[in-house]
């Protein structure tokens, strides 16, 4: 894997193995394996969930995702991509609720998560950048952002991405560089 230390992909790869033997248990009807399973991917989810939705509705979108996980296990060809397959149906619970709904262009404050202590180099103020980075991230629609937080966030691979969000790679492709070129270019205006 790209870009991850021997320790982080040997990490990565225990915790497939792991998956593929849970996943084993719960395909047999081990309720207390799959529930052991999803908490083993819930705070990614939960983290992909609250940006693409907004921390309001993560939660219900987690839930809606683990009983469709239930429901489709015996589709999982590989048990060891349980993480990245759960990630897929995730997106699509988001995408379910979003639908009808103003939640498919809900501000979503990236700023939640940093707390801006100083100016940063070159006297840009941080708070006034990250509002910047807010307002660019809420002009994107929900599958943007779906594919740059799954490339971020999640560091999945483009082809795991086209998946998640049911687009072929090449469309994945585009739409990534796209939204990271719409935030660069909002940290780039002049305020």
């Amino acid at each position: 894997m790209p870009g991850m230390s021997s320790a982080t992909t040997a990490d990565a790869m225990d915790v497939k193995r792991r998956d593929a033997v849970v996943v084993a248990a719960a395909r047999r009807g081990d309720v207390a394996a799959f529930e052991a399973l999803v908490e083993r991917h819930v705070d990614r989810g939960y983290r992909i969930a609250s940006i693409l939705l907004g921390a309001s509705e993560a939660e219900a979108a987690i839930v809606d995702a683990s009983l469709a996980a239930w429901r489709h296990l015996p589709r999982l060809r590989d048990g060891s991509e349980f993480g990245s397959w759960f990630d897929c149906i995730l997106v699509s619970a988001c995408k379910m609720r979003a639908r009808g709904s103003d939640k498919a262009r809900l501000p979503v404050s990236l700023g939640d998560r940093r707390q801006p202590q100083r100016p940063a180099a070159g006297g840009v103020d941080l708070e006034e950048a990250l509002a910047r980075l807010d307002q660019a991230f809420d002009r994107l629609d929900l599958t943007d952002r779906a594919v740059l937080v799954l490339h971020e966030v999640a560091g999945q691979t483009l082809t795991q991405i086209a998946c998640a969000v049911h687009e072929p790679v090449g469309v994945v492709r585009v739409r990534l560089a796209e939204s990271v070129a719409i935030l660069i270019g909002a940290l780039e205006a002049e305020p």
